[in-house]
């Protein structure tokens, strides 16, 4: 790249114009984010060796190499409209600043994991900035909506992006309110390892959701047996956000559909649509 057309910011997220880049870097990060939530769920086999792997690769992968690629591309793909909107610009930095953030927080924690409250700055920094980022992204499709000729998809897309500010809000109310942390002590010659358990303790009338086991303490993440019927409650409420996500891009793939033919939207279409939907409320247990 020519030196004089490089501004300081480039620096920090130089522009990719490589679609494919972009692309297989998107790819790449959704895997690890998968195979993560698989490990939580035991689904995928998980031990303290495959733990420490996948959490060094997504914090080496996903929040380093693979943010700053992908905010590289972003950066030039809307380059034109950051030009034209200071507060598209704003969002954009804002988004940047708090992601390497959150990097620099997760490389201490790989080098030092002894205390477990870098960790929850790092829940409690994303949780906010997503709540204000999906607000604000909210409150400009209703506006849209309300301006416009109000179009049921805006109306959806607005209703969508609120339900998920709630779905952030609902997680952050389980992982900080509901879901409390126990230390006991260690019995002689505990070997240090983690594990996702999900099990009922009589001890303390709890469901164990996470256990770290050091040589000297044991950490306990429980919840207690008498909130249990309130969460259940509140992760039925989690359904809406892609509820009206699967209305919005329906009607979105509808409305196209018109442009190009005469007609209603076929009926194997609509199967095709209702597949990743069904599946979703198959696999989170809601239904069955």
């Amino acid at each position: 790249m020519n030196k004089k057309g490089m501004n300081k910011s480039d620096l920090i997220t130089p522009p990719i114009r490589s679609r494919k880049v972009a692309v297989i870097t998107a790819c790449v990060v959704i895997f690890l984010v998968v195979v993560d939530l698989l490990m939580t769920r035991q689904i995928v086999p998980y031990n303290n060796t495959s733990e420490t792997v996948m959490f060094i690769l997504t914090v080496v992968v996903a929040y380093g190499v693979g943010s700053w690629i992908l905010l590289g591309y972003t950066k030039q793909a809307i380059s034109g409209l950051r030009a034209k909107s200071h507060f598209i610009n704003i969002m954009y930095w804002a988004v940047t600043i708090i992601q390497f953030c959150l990097l620099a927080i997760l490389v201490f924690v790989i080098f030092n994991n002894s205390s477990r409250y870098p960790v929850l700055s790092v829940y409690l920094i994303s949780s906010i900035s997503a709540l204000i980022i999906i607000g604000i992204i909210s409150f400009k499709f209703f506006s849209w909506y309300s301006r416009g000729k109000r179009n049921v998809m805006v109306l959806f897309f607005g209703i969508a992006t609120a339900t998920f500010g709630f779905s952030i809000l609902e997680d952050a109310y389980t992982k900080l309110i509901l879901v409390q942390v126990v230390e006991e002590k260690s019995p002689p010659g505990a070997i240090p390892q983690s594990s996702f358990l999900y099990i009922t303790d009589k001890k303390y009338h709890a469901e164990i959701q996470y256990k770290v086991v050091n040589s000297h303490t044991t950490t306990l993440w429980i919840l207690p047996s008498s909130l249990t019927s309130l969460k259940n409650s509140l992760d039925y409420l989690t359904v809406f956000p892609y509820l009206f996500t699967w209305l919005a891009v329906a009607t979105l793939l509808r409305q196209y559909y018109q442009t190009i033919r005469i007609g209603k939207l076929p009926l194997k279409f609509w199967i095709i649509l209702s597949i990743p939907m069904a599946f979703y409320l198959i696999g989170s247990g809601l239904i069955f």
